[in-house]
């Protein structure tokens, strides 16, 4: 191979580097201009929400397939979990600015009674006269905000078949039952800019 051929090979490989490396810092920054993204940090995932029947308060067995043609906001938290706690509030509040009907939020215990989800209501609305976003966010337990669907995952069932590592953790659900996002950890939910971000996500 002479000098000139290897010369040609040599650029169009730096091209094509240099292509990939600015398609990837592109997409990249894209990702980061969006509004909200920061405060819930959301990792793209794929799958089928998996048919994993969950309980409602009367002891009944929810089957997820009943909420098909809504997008789903499905939380996994648990009453030992400070950092769920603390979560509370945000997620009672996007699940008001939710409540025009595009999506549901999903809110599910992993503890193993319902006495410990009432019992943690409780302690929230006592706290409720120093902030009243605690005050909602016990309503939210008590099944009182309309587009909140509060259940159990008795045995961490449906959470283990998610591959949950640890709580809280919430997926994003497309009305097609398609998983679309994880988002480990405690989020800003309630932040108007993550509000708009979801708004914008989540639609059908």
């Amino acid at each position: 191979m002479n000098r000139g051929v290897k010369l040609a090979f040599a650029l169009v490989a730096v091209a094509a580097l240099a292509g990939t490396l600015g398609y990837r810092l592109h997409a990249c920054c894209e990702l980061r201009a969006q509004a909200g993204w920061r405060l819930i940090e959301p990792e793209p995932i794929e799958g089928q929400l998996p048919e994993i029947g969950l309980q409602d308060q009367d002891g009944d067995t929810r089957r997820l397939d009943r909420w098909r043609g809504k997008s789903l906001v499905l939380n996994f938290w648990a009453t030992w979990c400070e950092p769920c706690k603390r979560e509370l509030p945000h997620l009672a509040r996007l699940a008001e600015a939710l409540a025009d009907g595009q999506a549901r939020v999903l809110l599910v215990s992993v503890d193993q009674s319902w006495t410990d989800v009432a019992r943690q209501a409780g302690q929230l609305q006592e706290a409720a006269d120093a902030d009243p976003a605690w005050g909602r966010a016990a309503a939210m337990l008590r099944g009182e905000l309309p587009n909140v669907e509060i259940l159990r995952d008795p045995g961490e069932k449906l959470a283990r078949a998610l591959g949950t590592t640890r709580y809280p953790e919430t997926y994003l659900v497309g009305s097609d039952g398609r998983l679309r996002y994880r988002c480990v950890g405690p989020k800003a939910w309630g932040r108007a800019e993550a509000i708009a971000f979801m708004q914008r996500v989540l639609k059908p």
